[in-house]
């Protein structure tokens, strides 16, 4: 199972959020190391209150639509 952790980018609507993960890649010649940012679009079942800038975990679920394949694991 995969699990990430992200940060709140945005709050499409109740049960979505766009959440982004950095890391960082280096140059295969160069050999410089830059930020690659990736963005998931996160199902919140449970309508957990969340602000932006929030980090938060995330794992992979059965596909809730097109784009959404991720859902808010519930802390402990």
């Amino acid at each position: 199972m995969k699990l990430f952790k992200g940060k709140v980018e945005k709050i499409i609507d109740k049960k979505t959020i766009k959440a982004s993960i950095v890391s960082q890649k280096k140059h295969r010649l160069y050999h410089k190391k830059y930020p690659d940012t990736k963005k998931y679009l996160v199902n919140n079942p449970e309508n957990i209150n969340l602000e932006i800038g929030e980090i938060i975990n995330f794992k992979a679920c059965k596909p809730v639509s097109k784009l959404k394949k991720w859902e808010i694991e519930k802390n402990k």
